[in-house]
């Protein structure tokens, strides 16, 4: 998927002498990766902790205690496929219901999840990512084919009397790209997750997770593939920002506003994924605006406050993307900042970014269906009239997936190499 533009980059990316680390990205240190390996080191794993006792019936019988632990841990593996059972089932409003209601009843009330160089997640934050584990409600990005603890891989730390759980899970994913469409995996490995349980009961009270190896790009793959916004990612962000923020939640006033808006801002911090002032931080709430709108839509404004200048580590220095408007690339900030080499290269700015395309990542939410054929039934009906079970608004239009099929624009760029 390289580029030409892109070998000056990637040659200054690999003089380092380690492997960076990047959120959600677990880099392997074997080539190939072990399917076993994980790298969180042992200061990262928490330390086995018993009961305090005695503990009250019917949890007095160690047996039934851990029994009725590791049930719940299994039912957290699975939250993946339950999700997308009750979702094929009964619709997306009572699969959040009925997840929630899991979630709460499986967990503390503070429940935590620590995943490795990532970030951590505690309560009703805990909740809300968990979403993003279903097919259904993250936009196709990722999909677990395979999440289980085989026998003899979740095994309690010590016994009787413990409350740590350690699992190594199977897990095979299949990934889609939600700016070009293109499908990789499926990858199978491990995830390794230290389970902690609430004294003398079966609720988890901590979870820490290193992600499996392979899952998502590693960081100069991230790096390369999105930190000029090339391949349509301002575009896709925008027209699905418009999709999903309807009305009074939509944050600009129509596509071309959006990306005039956008194109300034940078694609990726350097060394992690989903960070700072960028697009890769609007794609994140882009997926959580899917089944919680009124609280995500804003984070993909402009200045938002949670996709902040500050929230990329090393400040100017943490942004690497070569497609910035003047006043943020000027090359007086850099030396004043001064970053560390390599810096990026001078690179011309796109010159246009083509905003009569038709949605990929709307179309794959509406269950990957195609222009050619969904524009049959006119481009003024509802998507949800072909699709009930589509992972829209009801109120789309099939317009709004596809202007550029429904002939409701003319592309302007010259060329679509870099939109």
């Amino acid at each position: 998927m390289l580029k030409a533009p892109f070998l000056v980059l990637v040659s200054c990316i690999a003089v380092r002498a380690e492997p960076r680390r990047l959120l959600f990205a677990s880099l392997p240190h074997a080539n190939p990766p072990t399917r076993d390996e994980t790298v969180a080191p042992a200061s990262f794993w928490p330390t086995p902790i018993e009961d305090l006792g005695p503990c009250e019936a019917p949890f007095d019988d160690d047996a039934v205690l851990r029994a009725a632990r590791l049930q719940n841990a299994l039912a957290f593996v699975n939250t993946p496929f339950q999700i997308d059972a009750w979702v094929a089932a009964d619709g997306t409003s009572f699969a959040m219901s009925e997840t929630t209601s899991l979630l709460e009843s499986i967990t503390t009330p503070n429940i935590t999840l620590n995943v490795f160089e990532t970030a951590a997640w505690s309560g009703s934050k805990f909740v809300e990512y968990q979403f993003l584990s279903s097919v259904a409600f993250n936009g196709g990005a990722f999909e677990y084919l395979q999440r289980e603890c085989e026998p003899g891989r979740c095994v309690f730390t010590s016994e009787p009397s413990s409350r740590t759980l350690d699992a190594s899970i199977t897990a095979e994913i299949r990934i889609t790209n939600l700016v070009t469409g293109t499908v990789s995996g499926p990858t199978s490995s491990i995830e390794r997750s230290v389970y902690t349980f609430e004294n003398c009961a079966p609720r988890i009270a901590t979870i820490h997770a290193d992600i499996a190896a392979g899952g998502i790009q590693t960081p100069d793959e991230n790096f390369v593939t999105t930190s000029n916004n090339k391949y349509g990612r301002v575009l896709q962000m925008c027209s699905n920002h418009l999709l999903f923020c309807r009305g009074e939640l939509a944050e600009y006033s129509d596509l071309d506003d959006c990306v005039a808006r956008m194109r300034a801002k940078p694609g990726v911090c350097y060394d992690f994924f989903l960070k700072g002032d960028t697009v890769d931080c609007r794609m994140l709430h882009l997926l959580l605006a899917r089944f919680n709108p009124t609280v995500h839509c804003p984070h993909m404004a402009e200045t938002s406050e949670v996709c902040g200048f500050d929230d990329c580590p090393g400040g100017l220095c943490g942004y690497a993307n070569t497609h910035l408007s003047p006043d943020f690339f000027a090359a007086d900030r850099w030396q004043q900042s001064e970053c560390p080499p390599p810096l990026p290269p001078t690179e011309t700015p796109l010159p246009c970014i083509e905003t009569c395309a038709d949605d990929i990542q709307g179309l794959l939410a509406a269950g990957g269906v195609e222009c050619e054929q969904t524009i049959l039934a006119g481009c003024k009906t509802k998507i949800a009239t072909l699709s009930p079970d589509a992972g829209l608004p009801t109120d789309v239009l099939i317009e709004e997936l596809c202007p550029l099929a429904c002939k409701q624009c003319r592309p302007r760029c010259d060329s679509a190499a870099d939109i």
